[in-house]
């Protein structure tokens, strides 16, 4: 597994990670980083140019999306490499159900 993480948006990530994924060996890559810095932009960017560079590449895996509601983040959901989507957390989820649930911040995991 490969880590890259990220700090601040730059316009060299883009260029640095797909360098990285096409020369590598390794098979797994995580991407890292605060709030807001590109990750899922940068994800999405190289997945963008995999898959117009090599288009009989077998790209698995998965990322997370926010959910929002106007300006709020209210969850997540999870987006496969194939366009499927899920819920995977939720701040609105307030069912008798979800008490057991396991939460992450603010954030139950349903």
């Amino acid at each position: 597994m490969r880590f890259f993480g990220l700090r601040k948006k730059t316009s060299s990530s883009s260029a640095s990670l797909l360098s990285m994924v096409t020369s590598a060996p390794a098979k797994c890559f995580f991407v890292t980083g605060p709030p807001g810095v590109g990750k899922s932009t940068l994800v999405m960017r190289i997945l963008e140019t995999l898959k117009s560079s090599h288009p009989n590449l077998n790209i698995r895996g998965f990322y997370t999306r926010e959910i929002r509601e106007g300006s709020d983040r209210v969850g997540f959901e999870v987006v496969t490499m194939d366009g499927r989507c899920g819920p995977l957390a939720s701040s609105k989820v307030s069912s008798a159900e979800s008490l057991g649930w396991p939460t992450v911040g603010k954030y139950k995991v349903v």
